[in-house]
């Protein structure tokens, strides 16, 4: 097969890859268009201290795209060039991937390599978040690295995700007897009753109303905790709300928020897949606490997540009790480091690789020393 790679740098060019992107993304709200491309308008410009510009490869058949590679570069006097995924950063994407059907993997992966091998465009790949299982990005690690480039896999945290039964009992039959017979008693004592009114966001309008409850619920949350929230930063801030009205429009958006005796005491923003229910964000009244708000939220999540047909509920990423205690599963990821083969800024990243892992290991050693044994903290769901 011949194929061609393409390297798209503006966003007028981006905007005509649209209905291909959405065809190759699998369904995974943080590979879809909308979510990489809105992250690119509000992150694009960078903080300041670095140069950024889109690097999104395309690789063509005939003019059709077979694979689109969604990267930009940032661009620092240390680091050289540097190849990161959009949604990179703050608002935590997951499952984050060279887009590509199964049958075209092969061709995808060799014109990748040899266009990044050829290419003088960047010294280093840095792609964090990569599942184990993913078959595209493993094969383009082993090609990189057969070409002449140096490639590092290094183990991250766990993804986790639940799969989801038919029905509520099926779910419920999965757990522990001591937690099936607390999450009936809740069910049973609390959503059934005239007290509980779980509503999920359907309009514009509903959205305008839930949307800043949800942002305050989740404030007011973190900042019981001594952590300033993510809504914090006006760029996060700005990037859900637009993304949020995407999803609405969409049909993919599940923003819900709970009553208990008509006060709001949760909300759970979380995003439709094909298949899979994404649990992004939470949050709850803390002086609420005793009534278990976190826990009665993620329960009708789940509920209207099987309603709905999802055969998973995916919690993402981070290793919280809570997730095994709701029978998910750990599924593992790894961060890709790549090296070109000879690019005079290497020795400076390199540099700065032992400079960071210095500091890193002087701050390890020195935190108990300043702030004592650290507290446990529960996540936005609650135990």
């Amino acid at each position: 097969m011949s194929v061609q790679v393409q390297s798209i740098t503006t966003l007028a060019a981006l905007e005509d890859l649209r209905a291909s992107w959405n065809v190759l993304d699998g369904g995974v709200p943080f590979r879809s268009f909308d979510w990489l491309a809105t992250w690119w308008k509000h992150y694009g410009a960078g903080d300041g201290s670095t140069k950024q510009q889109l690097y999104v490869l395309v690789v063509q058949h005939h003019q059709q795209p077979l694979a689109i590679a969604p990267w930009y570069v940032e661009q620092s006097r240390t680091r050289g060039r540097v190849v990161r995924w959009l949604g990179s950063g703050e608002v935590c994407s997951d499952h984050l991937s060279v887009l590509c059907r199964e049958r075209d993997q092969v061709a995808v992966v060799e014109a990748l390599s040899q266009h990044l091998r050829a290419s003088d465009e960047w010294n280093r790949l840095e792609l964090e978040s990569i599942d184990d299982s993913d078959v595209t990005m493993n094969m383009l690690a082993d090609r990189l690295a057969a070409v002449g480039c140096t490639t590092t896999c290094r183990a991250e945290g766990n993804c986790w995700s639940i799969d989801l039964p038919d029905s509520w009992e099926g779910f419920l039959a999965m757990l522990s007897k001591s937690h099936r017979k607390q999450l009936r008693k809740l069910d049973h004592r609390v959503l059934q009753s005239d007290r509980a009114h779980w509503q999920q966001v359907q309009t514009p309008q509903q959205l305008r109303d839930t949307w800043p409850v949800f942002v305050d619920l989740h404030q007011r949350r973190r900042e019981s905790l001594g952590e300033p929230g993510s809504f914090a930063s006006e760029r996060f801030a700005a990037f859900h709300h637009d993304f949020a009205e995407q999803l609405l429009r969409a049909g993919r958006l599940r923003l819900g928020l709970l009553r208990l005796d008509g006060e709001p005491i949760s909300a759970e923003y979380q995003f439709a897949g094909n298949a899979s229910v994404y649990a992004y964000q939470g949050g709850f009244a803390p002086e609420q606490q005793d009534e278990q708000p976190g826990r009665l939220s993620l329960m009708a999540s789940i509920q209207a997540a099987i309603r709905s047909g999802a055969v998973h509920f995916d919690l993402l990423r981070g290793n919280e009790p809570y997730k095994a205690h709701w029978r998910a599963t750990a599924r593992p990821t790894y961060h890709l480091r790549v090296l070109a083969p000879s690019h005079a800024t290497n020795w400076l990243a390199q540099t700065a690789d032992f400079a960071e892992s210095l500091a890193s290991s002087l701050k390890a050693r020195l935190r108990p020393l300043v702030n004592g044994p650290a507290d446990g903290l529960s996540t936005s769901h609650g135990s």
